[in-house]
């Protein structure tokens, strides 16, 4: 009994929403941040002719219902995307903005997954789990749309449950993250070296001064 009254706790019993909608700001400004990233390199990503040739696209199995083929489908894609994610970070219909956010970053992800990190699929999920949650409950548009001008000075109260799938979302990435790390590199203090010196990886090289210095370089991979 005491198990299922904490779990009852956890998921349903209400409470304000400022930490999901604190939740909400962020993810909508780090989507905004991605899709104009991407948008500069649309054509070298997403063209024909660019460097994520059309076969590097995932099969036709995953595809086929929403293909971006050409750098116009790509722009158009990623204008609409810009679109959702600031009406994610305005809590303006942020769930159904949401849903369509999801969408888009799968279409595009599939047509070029050659050049995906971890990092684009843990905000992809992330946006698909806020479309499960009353995101809107304070600090939005819609808020202030229903309540009237003092609409955001108060939240509404909800249930919990979807915060507990980002959070879960979140503490899986950690568990996965650590364990991936822990081999023998990051044991003797030397990964966050091994990792700087990545050159294809990187836009701006770290100082010599950073990957050479033996002292720094462990505190850096055992902080980690």
């Amino acid at each position: 009994m005491r198990a299922s009254s904490w779990l009852e706790r956890a998921l349903f019993a209400r409470r304000t929403a400022w930490s999901l909608a604190l939740a909400r700001v962020a993810l909508g400004l780090v989507l905004f941040g991605w899709t104009v990233t991407a948008l500069v390199d649309a054509g070298t990503w997403f063209a024909p002719d660019g460097l994520a040739r059309i076969e590097a696209a995932a099969p036709e199995g995953w595809r086929g219902w929403a293909d971006i083929d050409t750098r116009g489908e790509a722009t158009l894609a990623l204008s609409l995307l810009a679109v959702t994610a600031l009406m994610i970070a305005s809590g303006w219909f942020p769930s159904t903005a949401a849903v369509v956010a999801f969408g888009l970053l799968v279409a595009l992800q599939r047509r070029s997954p050659v050049v995906l990190n971890s990092g684009d699929l843990v905000l992809r999920n992330l946006i698909g789990l806020l479309a499960l949650t009353p995101s809107s409950a304070a600090w939005s548009l819609d808020r202030l749309r229903r309540g009237g001008p003092g609409g955001n000075a108060v939240s509404a109260l909800v249930a919990p449950w979807g915060v507990r799938l980002l959070q879960l979302q979140l503490i899986v990435v950690y568990l996965f993250a650590v364990w991936s790390k822990s081999g023998e590199l990051w044991r003797n203090g030397t990964a966050v070296s091994t990792v700087l010196r990545l050159e294809d990886l990187q836009r701006v090289g770290a100082p010599d001064f950073l990957v050479e210095n033996v002292t720094l370089v462990a505190a850096l991979t055992w902080g980690t």
